[in-house]
């Protein structure tokens, strides 16, 4: 008995040391390890008391609510995250490559499970015992199997069940870290098209105020006609840029 047991401890030895799979090697990055830490990168200059800046976190540990101050902005990107398709399938993908994980690291656990079974017999009345003539007969049992894993095949199928189950939940982030940047930019896009036509409303209202006045002094005979002509240009060349804008401005907002 001490022989066998000896050989079952070898076996088992072997079973976990010995695997054909390659060690694997991380490559260099082709960035940097860490942040910039230093400069304007440590605190935001010329902030006042109570401004939002880095103040020495990494960036990896800024949640987007903390990044993004602005409220309707946060509120857009929580709609977006609640309501996002592709977002959603990537969820389940993780889900997914979860269970397909769990169920490769099952394997290299033993596999019990119980076997019951139950037969009836008829026997002529004549030649029955007690005038018994069905017997029933039951069987119970249970069995086991477990696979010796020699060459490390079932330690390879979990480890690279592990890897793709790491690659999905990070693909999933990158997902995730997309959309928020998509939808600020957007957000942003739009307030900088808002910015941009109140200066070009302000714009024709300048133009329109000052060839008024030319107008008034070219009656008066104090300007030339060129001066009118000139500032007449001016005022449909504004009017052209408003246009544009507002419909830039639509645009913009009907991609939102």
């Amino acid at each position: 008995m001490r022989i066998f047991s000896l050989i079952a401890a070898a076996v088992a030895l072997l079973a976990a040391g010995c695997t054909m799979a390659p060690t694997y090697q991380s490559p260099a990055q082709p960035v940097p390890n860490a942040f910039p830490s230093d400069g304007v990168y440590a605190s935001q200059p010329g902030a006042s008391n109570g401004a939002r800046s880095a103040d020495h976190v990494a960036a990896a540990d800024i949640g987007w609510r903390n990044f993004f101050a602005d409220a309707r902005l946060q509120r857009l990107i929580d709609i977006a995250l609640k309501n996002n398709r592709d977002l959603r399938v990537a969820v389940f993908n993780v889900q997914a490559a979860q269970a397909q994980y769990r169920i490769v690291r099952s394997e290299l656990m033993p596999t019990v499970g119980a076997v019951a079974s139950q037969s009836k017999q008829r026997t002529p009345r004549d030649l029955s015992l007690f005038n018994q003539t069905i017997s029933n007969t039951y069987n119970v049992g249970l069995n086991g199997a477990w696979e010796i894993d020699l060459f490390g095949r079932v330690q390879s199928l979990k480890d690279q069940a592990l890897a793709q189950y790491f690659a999905t939940a990070y693909a999933r982030k990158a997902a995730e870290i997309s959309l928020v940047s998509q939808v600020a930019t957007q957000y942003l896009q739009v307030l900088e098209a808002d910015d941009l036509l109140r200066v070009t409303q302000d714009t024709l209202k300048t133009a329109q105020d000052s060839q008024k006045l030319i107008k008034l002094q070219f009656d008066n005979g104090t300007a030339s006609e060129l001066d009118l002509s000139q500032s007449q240009t001016i005022v449909e060349t504004a009017t052209a840029n408003l246009q544009a804008q507002e419909r830039a401005r639509a645009q913009m907002r009907s991609c939102c």
